[in-house]
């Protein structure tokens, strides 16, 4: 349970303090851990993503603060998005437009599809996906599976099996029996050990 200490206490993301006329003064909490470590301008992500960053901080900056802390709170969120290499000009610090209510809800629901960001590909199929009425999101964690499975070229490995049989001819049989399986890693595996023994007896 938090406690009151030099007259402030915080409560989630908000912290609260004691003004000296008697009122409550609010502004934005970060633990003392906190290091301003946001997601980089230079980072592999959609630019949608990128700039959700500023629109999120300076958001919360409103809703937060009260008049004599937002000043400096808008301050803060500019010096750290430019440590993290975004340009001044692209830092907005002015009020957002107000968020439409969830209970209210959109008129036309329309179909969407999240899909990860892998370059200018998703920018090119996001735009035909426009023209077909889909909108479109990126995912905000780029995976490098889901990266790698809509980019597989021809060169790319295909998984091996997982087993496969083998067959031993007997002495005296014209039919080959299986008799066993193992998996074709560890088949490729004993043929690879036995070319080095063999050309390694050829060349004592």
């Amino acid at each position: 349970m938090e406690q009151e200490q030099h007259g402030t206490i915080p409560f989630l993301d908000v912290k609260i303090s004691r003004n000296l006329d008697g009122t409550l003064g609010h502004s934005v909490y970060r633990k003392p851990t906190h290091t301003d470590r946001y997601l980089h301008q230079r980072s592999f992500h959609h630019p949608s993503i990128k700039s959700s960053v500023n629109r999120i901080l300076v958001q919360r900056a409103f809703e937060v603060c009260d008049q004599d802390n937002l000043k400096r709170e808008l301050k803060h969120i500019q010096a750290s998005l430019q440590w993290k290499g975004y340009k001044p000009n692209c830092i907005t610090i002015s009020k957002p437009d107000q968020w439409v209510s969830y209970t209210q809800g959109p008129s036309t629901v329309s179909p969407s599809v999240t899909l990860p960001y892998i370059g200018p590909a998703s920018h090119h199929l996001q735009r035909i996906l426009r023209q077909a009425g889909i909108k479109v999101y990126h995912s905000l964690a780029t995976s490098s599976k889901a990266a790698s499975t809509l980019t597989r070229t021809s060169r790319t490995p295909l998984p091996r099996r997982e087993s496969t049989a083998f067959y031993v001819n007997a002495a005296k049989s014209t039919s080959a029996k299986p008799v066993g399986t193992f998996p074709l890693g560890s088949r490729n595996t004993e043929h690879m050990d036995v070319r080095y023994t063999w050309s390694e007896t050829l060349t004592a």
